[in-house]
């Protein structure tokens, strides 16, 4: 399915950013991460060309080509010599996954092992818990939704997230199907200017509950690790709260690096 020079048009005018700080290609980058979350550009499209973007938004050739290289190194399009770009099929597929990262065998010539997320359930949640104080809420309501991470390997990781529905109405408005290996972070920073600077990880064990251990096909009554996220922008309240329960099993988590500048 090819693009038309309207469907530029009306993508920009839909998703360009005049107002933002950021360098024209990140805003350019920023754009297509949510349109395609959106479903504006659907699997298998072929975005505008280099030159056609170029034209209809103030991006000089090299920094729609950068947006474009962004784009693909998030693995959210397919850059093909001679035919453009196209809207690659995730199908559940998270790309740039940061908290769930589990690493691949030594001989795997991927860093990560491949990571799909499946929607288990969505609703909105108005009695208190731990999540309303952290997220600087407590008389309102926040969306939770409930996902399976399930991990080439056999891994899967059970994921409760937590966001004010007030300030991220987005999460219970999409239609849930589009939920399924959608990058919540990265549609927060899109949708919302509201990028995760900086994190808060803790790990603690508790009993399994029955929901996660039913939905992990684990039997119940045992302990699990659960790695609690809760994410700030740089300045500001947190953005959202996060549990996951890990299986208890071989493999090796990836958490990154942690910077204190004080």
């Amino acid at each position: 399915m090819r693009s038309k020079p309207n469907d530029t048009e009306d993508f920009i005018d839909r998703y360009w950013n005049d107002d933002s700080n950021q360098p024209k290609h990140e805003r350019l980058k920023q754009a297509f991460t949510l349109a395609i979350a959106e479903g504006f550009w659907l699997t298998g499209m072929r975005l505008p060309t280099e030159a056609e973007l170029a034209r209809y938004t103030p991006c000089s050739l090299g920094t729609v080509q950068r947006a474009l290289r962004g784009l693909s190194s998030d693995g959210l399009i397919d850059r093909r010599r001679g035919s453009g770009s196209v809207v690659v099929d995730l199908d559940g597929r998270l790309s740039d996954p940061w908290h769930i990262r589990y690493v691949a065998p030594q001989d795997s010539p991927d860093k990560y092992l491949e990571l799909h997320t499946r929607i288990v359930s969505r609703k909105e949640v108005f009695e208190q818990g731990p999540w309303n104080e952290e997220l600087g809420e407590t008389g309102g309501s926040v969306t939770k939704i409930d996902r399976i991470f399930a991990l080439s390997g056999g891994i899967n990781v059970y994921s409760e997230f937590y966001a004010l529905t007030s300030r991220f109405p987005e999460f219970l408005e999409l239609p849930q199907d589009k939920l399924n290996g959608l990058n919540f972070k990265k549609l927060i920073a899109a949708k919302y200017k509201s990028p995760t600077q900086k994190v808060r990880q803790r790990l603690s064990f508790v009993p399994t509950p029955d929901h996660v251990a039913q939905s992990c096909g684990i039997p119940a009554g045992g302990i699990s690790p659960v790695l609690n996220v809760l994410s700030f922008p740089l300045i500001g309240e947190a953005i959202y709260y996060q549990d996951f329960y890990l299986p208890m099993g071989e493999g090796v988590l990836d958490l990154g690096f942690a910077i204190r500048t004080a």
